[in-house]
């Protein structure tokens, strides 16, 4: 650029470029120049004016930083975003942002930059690291010696690490989950600006973790339901009131050994429903309940009934089922809905129960029987020894 305004007679703005300081800290600077001439218009030199935008650069990359770490993403590529952003904006050689495990002690890094890299799968002890401190006491800034302030911290001493700033990552309810931090191998200075930067990055970083655990605990929960309803047997199903349709799913269909694909998708009406799956016998009384307006339009309202279904492999199976109701706002029935219990093992045990108490009846009537009689010729001897002196024939009747 110099060269060029000095040979081509241009003026120049803008031009931005480092300075070293004599404490060896970096400016950024911008200049403006303009060639000076000669009375025959030749070049003899150049003028110019200096301005320190460090501040402003500053600035600028926090804006970014900012911008960069807030929109356009959610989840682990949010977090993935922060750290590059934070990364960039600091010029840091390490970024984390890190959840805190159930176990208090463990840091697990969601997403991490070491010298401009993407580093996954790393996690590190809470115990004797700065990041210890945060989770305790808030923002920290350690701008020198890390090192020595921190020595069984072997991730910095491995990594050579001579400052640091980190702020801790909260939920909704104000609770610390998790560490975002910015490890330098050089001394560091912070600021408030750069604190309050943070804060603001860390409130979308908690979030995100915050949303993330959220996800994993409804996912939690929908297994141990799907499993909880695996060994009670139970589908779930909807009745929609404005088309007159069933809206079933793939556990439902599962049970009835059948498919979306077969059925030709989840909405079914209940004539194709009671005349391809339910009993014969027990067709009537299950279209009474869908031809006719509920007992009820209480929320609150539930019934139950048992009827038997046919499976698409042909089986019998016997089956509970729950009803319910759902309300819109002018208290008319908008959905019914229910559950579908598979009862046939249990209707299996108590006919098997049935008929084991019918042979005990038997059997213990036959037995009293058998007794009464035996009591009966017992009773005759005795009559007849009271009347028989003693003698053979006396001891004919004992025996």
């Amino acid at each position: 650029s110099f060269l060029q305004t000095l040979t081509l007679g241009k003026n120049t703005r803008g031009i931005q470029f480092r300075i070293r300081h004599k404490n060896g800290t970096w400016r950024w600077n911008t200049e403006s120049m303009s060639p000076i001439r000669d009375s025959r218009g030749v070049i003899v030199g150049t003028q110019g004016i200096i301005h320190d935008i460090t501040e402003q650069v500053a600035t600028q990359s926090a804006l970014q930083a900012i911008i960069g770490s807030m929109v356009g993403t959610t989840g682990l590529s949010s977090l993935m975003k922060i750290a590059e952003s934070v990364s960039s904006w600091l010029a840091a050689d390490c970024v984390m942002v890190g959840e805190i495990q159930p176990d208090h002690e463990t840091v697990s890094v969601l997403s991490m930059q070491l010298d401009g890299k993407e580093v996954t799968g790393f996690s590190y002890t809470l115990k004797g690291t700065p990041c210890e401190n945060v989770t305790e006491k808030g923002y920290c800034h350690y701008p020198d010696d890390a090192i020595n302030l921190f020595p069984h911290s072997k991730d910095l001493v491995e990594l050579n690490i001579r400052a640091y700033i980190g702020t801790p990552l909260n939920d909704a309810e104000g609770r610390v989950i998790g560490v975002l931090c910015a490890l330098f191998r050089r001394p560091f200075q912070s600021s408030q600006e750069i604190r309050d930067i943070m804060s603001i990055i860390a409130v979308k970083a908690g979030a995100e973790i915050e949303r993330s655990q959220i996800e994993r605990e409804l996912q939690q929960n929908r297994y141990m339901l799907a499993k909880a309803m695996d060994l009670a047997n139970l589908v779930n199903w909807e009745f929609d009131t404005s088309t007159g349709l069933f809206r079933f799913n793939d556990r439902f269909y599962e049970l009835y050994r059948t498919s979306a694909g077969q059925e030709g998708g989840y909405l079914i009406s209940p004539e194709r429903y009671n005349q391809e799956f339910v009993h014969p016998d027990d067709r009537d009384a299950v279209a009474r309940v869908f031809s006719t307006k509920m007992a009820s339009n209480n929320p609150d309202y539930e019934f139950q009934m048992e009827h038997r279904i046919i499976r698409r492999d042909g089986e019998l199976r016997n089956l509970i089922v729950r009803v319910g109701v759902v309300v819109d706002d002018e208290g008319k029935i908008a959905k019914i809905h229910g559950a579908n219990q598979d009862i046939t093992e249990q209707k299996r045990l108590e006919e098997a129960l049935r008929q084991a108490n019918t042979k005990l009846n038997l059997l213990t009537s036959i037995t009293r029987h058998d007794i009464t009689n035996q009591l009966q010729v017992l009773k005759g001897f005795l009559s007849l020894m009271n009347d028989v002196p003693p003698g053979p024939e006396y001891q004919k009747y004992f025996q």
